[in-house]
């Protein structure tokens, strides 16, 4: 795959995703990837489309994590439902 390539093809994806050929061609039939298309009978995608996706898929991995550490911080506040009162011994 060189850099200035503006179609990826299967082996390229797989490559830059560190995938195999095969859990490509599924991640292509299961609608997981953009959208592809054929070129020259084989399944292919535009460059920009892909890094986009890629983008996309930090993003989103970015929220879910921030919404999870969130919804954590709410569920430690419930648990506790008490407050502590220190108390210092008199000597």
């Amino acid at each position: 795959m060189r850099p200035e390539q503006a179609i990826l093809y299967i082996a390229d994806v797989a490559a830059l995703l560190g995938k195999s050929y095969p859990a490509i061609q599924g991640m292509d039939r299961r609608g997981d990837l953009p959208p592809s298309f054929r070129l020259g009978g084989k399944v292919a995608w535009k460059r920009e489309t892909i890094m986009a996706w890629i983008d996309g898929q930090e993003s989103e991995a970015r929220a879910k994590r921030e919404a999870k550490e969130k919804e954590k911080g709410r569920a430690g506040r419930k648990r506790l439902g008490y407050e502590v009162e220190i108390v210092r011994a008199s000597t």
